[in-house]
């Protein structure tokens, strides 16, 4: 196996560090829910008639929204922190999820634009970097870039 690419030591551990970011962000979004949730149940209980307003209890969708964010996040944090390991050990499969994750991180660019076209950029060097001969290389996914003929002697 070729000699591992310093740019996929640094994506790896890039990747391990957002994996486990997303993880605890998760984590803690899960755990913060029900409280969100429940603060928002009595503060319309406490408020929402002052104002002449009926009270419209929509904590739960909150909650269920937090939720289904904080299961999310922890999905995609197990995902970069497998990549993360692929890369490290030069799995071959982490540089496909790496791609999927990327393309997925464009489209989420899309979304957010204009503010996301700093995204786009980023999982755009990201593609372009996983897809160049030596990157390939390393993950056995094209033979070894051959090297340069000898300088005339």
């Amino acid at each position: 196996m070729p000699e591992r690419p310093i740019g996929i030591s640094i994506l790896a551990i890039l990747a391990g560090i957002v994996g486990i970011l997303l993880i605890i962000g998760g984590v803690v979004v899960g755990a913060m829910a029900g409280a969100v949730g429940d603060f928002i149940k009595d503060y319309l209980k406490t408020y929402g008639t002052t104002v002449g307003m009926g009270i419209i209890d929509f904590s739960g969708i909150i909650e269920a929204a937090l939720v289904a964010f904080a299961v999310i996040a922890f999905i995609f944090g197990i995902l970069y922190v497998a990549v993360a390991y692929g890369f490290w050990i030069g799995a071959g499969l982490s540089r496909m999820l790496a791609i999927i994750l990327s393309v997925l991180g464009i489209i989420l660019g899309l979304i957010a634009l204009p503010g996301g076209i700093v995204i786009i950029i980023i999982y755009g060097v990201i593609l372009w970097y996983l897809m160049q001969p030596h990157v390939k290389a390393f993950f056995g996914a094209a033979p070894p870039p051959t090297p340069p003929p000898a300088p005339p002697a």
